[in-house]
């Protein structure tokens, strides 16, 4: 029954890794579009309310990649102390 209880922990925190390094690669796809955006925009009427928007975006996705990459650290330390799955 231990056995078991311990499987599951691993498990969860298996998924747990998984998760969080997920919401890290949406962020910096989220940073990325954003830079291309900026980028490639060649209509010089309206750029500087559509580059703030991007900048803005940015800055938000930049700090939900640091926030979900601090929870993935310490999920990949929870998970490496449970051991292998």
């Amino acid at each position: 029954m231990e056995e078991r209880k311990q499987a599951d922990k691993r498990r969860s925190a298996a998924q747990h890794v998984a998760w969080t390094r997920q919401h890290m690669d949406a962020a910096q796809r989220r940073i990325a579009q954003a830079e291309l955006t900026i980028k490639h925009d060649l209509n010089p009427f309206g750029r500087g309310r559509r580059h703030a928007e991007q900048e803005f975006v940015i800055a938000h996705a930049r700090r939900d990649l640091a926030d979900w990459s601090d929870q993935h650290t310490d999920a990949v330390k929870k998970a490496t102390a449970l051991g292998p799955e």
